[in-house]
């Protein structure tokens, strides 16, 4: 069975894909600066999550400058990447990969529900937004936020949202495209044609 009919199969695929990808740009390309450590030198003190409150706001000059500007760009890779796959999952209809996608897009935020200094699900917020701070700092969305206080988080936490309905909108609209599709190219062969 094909995964563009199989949803587990979809689903399995979908998470280990996205799953990678994220682990590519948090820990191999942004590991510093997203670890969630408050003390040395890693992204407290220097980098993107701005868990130290005498950091300054990331623009993008600043993240193109001391991060790289390929972390810029496949931030900005991985969201087209994501949005098109979820149009390619929807106009096969498969609700499996497109379940996990958009689960995949919001689940960070459940890194900002046990704050304090024994965040445990600190992993969640800083592995699930790698891949996306350089594309906030384009938009000039990166903040000095504190880690322990979620409502310094809020443009980060907007971003977040955005990008999950984004990813349901392109879903949605590849199921919207395939029907009008079908409509106009697909015909039924057991129906005999006259």
């Amino acid at each position: 069975m094909k995964m563009t009919t199989s949803k587990p199969r979809a689903a399995i695929y979908s998470f280990l894909m996205y799953f990678l990808v994220i682990a590519e740009l948090g820990i191999l390309s942004g590991y510093r600066f997203v670890f969630p450590d408050p003390g040395g030198a890693n992204g407290a003190a220097i980098g993107l999550t701005g868990l130290s409150s005498k950091n300054p706001v990331y623009d993008l000059a600043q993240v193109g400058r001391e991060i790289g500007w390929n972390f810029v760009t496949a931030s900005v890779l991985v969201i087209i990447a994501v949005l098109a796959y979820a149009f390619w999952l929807g106009f096969h209809r498969n609700w499996g990969g497109g379940g996990v996608l958009a689960i995949m897009n919001i689940l960070p935020l459940v890194g900002l529900t046990n704050v304090g200094d024994n965040n445990v699900f600190a992993f969640f917020w800083c592995y699930g937004t790698s891949h996306l701070l350089p594309a906030m700092s384009i938009l000039g969305l990166q903040t000095n936020g504190n880690m322990y206080e979620p409502a310094s988080r809020v443009p980060q936490v907007l971003f977040v949202v955005v990008f999950f309905v984004l990813t349901v909108a392109a879903w949605i609209a590849g199921t919207r495209y395939r029907a009008w599709y079908a409509e106009k190219y697909e015909f039924d062969l057991s129906v005999p044609l006259q």
